[in-house]
């Protein structure tokens, strides 16, 4: 009879250490006024980078994590042009799960990593959990229902990774003054579950809007990869 392979996707940290990853967000927002809404008025194109480091600060008695993130804008591209004094380097304090929940933070919806069930899974495990999203017309984050898919275990990095497909189904949600707002997702994570970390992330969340007055679509893909000790990255 076959093993089956059962894994447990736990984060660790190891002390005095540094993770050091590189975040791109590509922003291709497409806005069509009315009457003509099936042209194309204008295209916008924003590029942001940012560089997070994380450390262990301490490990509470009931397993969770205090983690100081410094995160570093590093540069902004506006339709193909640089922007100067992209911003401040900023400290963020928060308190973690051992599977990536935030129980705490120094400030409202920090970028947080993946969560995971608490239990062991195997390969073809499936399973579905809500996570909020800000929106840029509300001033409450929006909910999407995710589907999470263990795909697979591969090498990546000379890591031992799984890979963990995601998808939200579009979902509709009412705004003020007339506007609705309509969201989906699809990506993936490279998790190595044996020493505890994300790896690499690309998200692609659509988003479009729709009110009396004008259509506006917004892709927003957000690639986040692990980068080495001294900071460089790593040829995929």
């Amino acid at each position: 009879m076959e093993t089956k392979h059962v894994i447990v996707l736990r984060y660790q940290f190891p002390e005095k250490e540094e993770l050091i990853y590189q975040i791109g967000i590509d922003s291709t927002k497409t806005i069509l006024n009315s009457p003509n809404l099936d042209n194309i008025n204008k295209v916008e194109h924003d590029s942001l980078e940012i560089k997070i480091r994380q450390q262990l600060q301490s490990i509470a008695p009931d397993g969770s994590y205090q983690i100081r993130m410094a995160v570093e804008p590093v540069r902004l591209l506006r339709d193909g042009q640089e922007e100067q004094g992209t911003g401040k380097l900023q400290t963020i304090d928060v308190k973690m799960s051992p599977f990536g929940d935030i129980l705490w933070s120094s400030v409202p919806s920090p970028a947080a990593q993946p969560s995971y069930p608490s239990h062991p899974l195997e390969v073809g495990a499936e399973w579905e959990k809500d996570q909020s999203f800000l929106s840029p017309l509300n001033t409450d984050p929006l909910s999407l229902h995710l589907h999470y898919s263990l795909k697979d275990v591969e090498d990546f990095q000379e890591r031992d990774c799984v890979k963990i497909e995601i998808r939200a189904d579009e979902q509709s949600f009412s705004l003020a003054n007339q506007v609705t707002q309509k969201m989906s997702l699809t990506g993936f994570n490279l998790f190595d579950h044996k020493k505890g970390c994300l790896v690499k992330s690309e998200i692609r969340l659509m988003i479009f809007l729709e009110s009396p007055d004008e259509r506006v679509s917004n892709e927003i893909i957000t690639r986040v990869l692990l980068l080495k000790k001294d900071g460089k990255p790593v040829t995929a």
